[in-house]
């Protein structure tokens, strides 16, 4: 925290801004040096106005010691990069994958070019956050276990109505149920019925699998037996309404004879 604390403070120094920020960085080679320097040592930095020269020598420790808190509670790092890595960053010739983290766009942001890169997912961040406190809360093994006899509920339900799964037995994803569009049913009608009439939305089948596949999420906090069942009911109502044969609470009773055999398996 202790080479974190003079960037940060240097950067929080009302009127600082990048581009006087860069030109401390330039003169003086790093942070620590600019905020220790003297009024006459600032006053040789090109183009640095005296207001900035003032705030520098006021400084804002009660701001900074706001900030530090905030990055030592979130532990976020503070990243620098000398001569050799914007070299190589400069020299790249392969496009960078990830928006959030182009580094050399972030660099034109806070060089003399201002150009826009993106705005921070705030949002996002504490929404990972919180979904990492959940996680963590619950234990791992624990989730990947729920997520498991979860999916064995479902698919004993499915398979006792004649629906069957498109991945190899033993290879399926416990999240993401991927099965066949049984004969006879309209995809498109069936999804429709089931997100207007329940409140529950399957995804159809993407490139050579559309009008072919549904795919049915049992994720996070939807991944009960509660949500397994009320599908289930919902699904077999769906499917007499288009006049498809199977038996009639096949599903159900299938789920609910899985269910009972968690924690024995």
């Amino acid at each position: 925290m202790k080479e974190v604390r003079h960037w940060v403070e240097l950067s929080l120094i009302p009127g600082i801004g990048s581009k006087n920020f860069f030109k401390l960085l330039n003169h003086f080679g790093d942070p620590e040096k600019a905020l220790r320097a003297s009024r006459h040592a600032l006053q040789q930095v090109p183009g640095l106005a005296a207001t900035a020269i003032d705030a520098i020598r006021q400084g804002c420790p009660s701001e900074l010691d706001k900030s530090l808190a905030l990055i030592e509670q979130h532990t976020v790092t503070v990243v620098t990069f000398n001569d050799a890595a914007v070299n190589v960053i400069e020299k790249r010739k392969v496009k960078v994958r990830s928006w959030y983290l182009d580094i050399s766009m972030i660099r034109k942001y806070w060089g003399s070019e201002r150009l826009y890169h993106h705005t921070a997912p705030i949002n996002m961040n504490y929404a990972l956050l919180e979904a990492l406190k959940i996680v963590k809360e619950e234990g791992l093994q624990q989730r990947w276990s729920r997520h498991l006899a979860n999916h064995k509920i479902l698919k004993a339900g499915l398979s006792a109505i004649g629906i069957k799964y498109i991945p190899e037995s033993g290879y399926e994803l416990p999240m993401l149920n991927a099965v066949s569009i049984p004969d006879g049913t309209d995809d498109v009608a069936m999804r429709k019925q089931l997100l207007n009439e329940f409140n529950i939305e399957i995804g159809g089948g993407l490139g050579a699998f559309k009008a072919k596949a549904w795919r049915i999420g049992l994720m996070g906090t939807a991944s009960t037996p509660g949500n397994v069942l009320l599908f289930l009911s919902a699904l077999e109502k769906c499917l007499a309404d288009q006049g498809v044969e199977f038996e009639k609470g096949a599903s159900i009773a299938a789920a609910i004879e899985q269910a009972g055999k968690a924690g024995t398996e």
